[in-house]
C-alpha cells in the first residue's frame, strides 16, 4: 500500500472593526491590525475547501521532490586560500 500527503484546506474567517475613510484604508487598518503580536483574535470555522481541491503527493514523489530542491539550493563549499599539509605518511 502507497503512503500520501493530503492537504485538506479549512477556511477561517474574522470579523475586525475598525474606523477608515475609505474600503482601501480599512484594508490596510485591518491588515495592521492583524500583524499585531499580542492581539486577542476571534477566528471561526467558516468551511473546508472541497475535497477535489486537495492537493495529494506520494510520500516517495514528495521525498524525490525535497530531495531535487535541496540539491539545487545547496551552497558550495567556500573555496579557501589556506593551504593545508598532507599528513599521511608513505
Amino acid at each position: 500500500m502507497n503512503k500520501y500527503k493530503v492537504k485538506v484546506s479549512h477556511i477561517f474567517s474574522e470579523v475586525l472593526d475598525v474606523e477608515a475613510d475609505t474600503e482601501e484604508a480599512a484594508k490596510e487598518i485591518a491588515e495592521q491590525e492583524i500583524k499585531k503580536e499580542d492581539r486577542n483574535s476571534n477566528i471561526e470555522y467558516e468551511t473546508t475547501v472541497p475535497s477535489e481541491h486537495w492537493p495529494v503527493i506520494s510520500e516517495e514523489k514528495l521525498k524525490e521532490l525535497m530531495e531535487q530542491f535541496e540539491a539545487a539550493n545547496a551552497k558550495p563549499e567556500e573555496e579557501t586560500n589556506i593551504i593545508t599539509p598532507n599528513l599521511i605518511t608513505p
